[in-house]
């Protein structure tokens, strides 16, 4: 997803695509994002979602409690975290000429 990333943001400065073309860069970077921090934090956004967790024995329901609470919040912060920074990235690249 990097490669991806970086290889339509640097097709958007070769084509000298108007500054508004180059928002469309928030999208790639935002999944490139989240799968950075997924892997990095240990959390499986998708899993949290469906009240699972998988401790490499498998995929296993996590019951209501404060370890689904935990869970939910890593989540929560993969996400926000990717936002927040893909949001910065494509600031900076639409602002810079």
């Amino acid at each position: 997803m990097l490669v991806l990333s970086v290889a339509f943001m640097a097709m958007l400065v070769t084509r000298d695509a108007a500054r508004g073309w180059r928002v469309a860069a928030f999208v790639p970077l935002l999944f490139t994002l989240i799968a950075f921090l997924q892997v990095q934090q240990k959390t499986c956004i998708a899993l949290a979602r469906r009240n699972e967790r998988n401790l490499d024995h498998g995929v296993e329901r996590v019951e209501e409690g404060p370890e689904l609470r935990a869970i939910k919040a890593q989540a929560r912060r993969v996400v926000l975290g990717a936002l927040v920074a893909a949001a910065a990235i494509t600031a900076v690249f639409v602002l810079v000429p």
